[in-house]
């Protein structure tokens, strides 16, 4: 079994550049681990249900605003 193996059999297998993390963690929780690996997280107190348009937005731009090493 190789990497490419497990990397075509996963649900979503191309690599996440964003996790967005509400209720306050900062944890992934196994939550797509492999495919996390290099994502930017960002984390809220906002609850999942109460998590709105205007808090997507917030994390976009502040997706934009970060520089990205990959690990480096």
């Amino acid at each position: 079994i190789t990497e490419k193996d497990i990397e075509a059999n996963l649900l979503v297998p191309t690599p996440l550049d964003l996790v967005i993390r509400t209720g306050g963690f900062s944890r992934l929780s196994n939550f797509m681990l492999l495919q996390a690996s290099y994502a930017e997280i960002f984390t809220t107190k906002v609850l999942w249900p109460d998590f709105s348009k205007k808090d997507l937005i917030k994390a976009i731009k502040w997706y934009n605003s970060v520089q990205r090493n990959f690990g480096r």
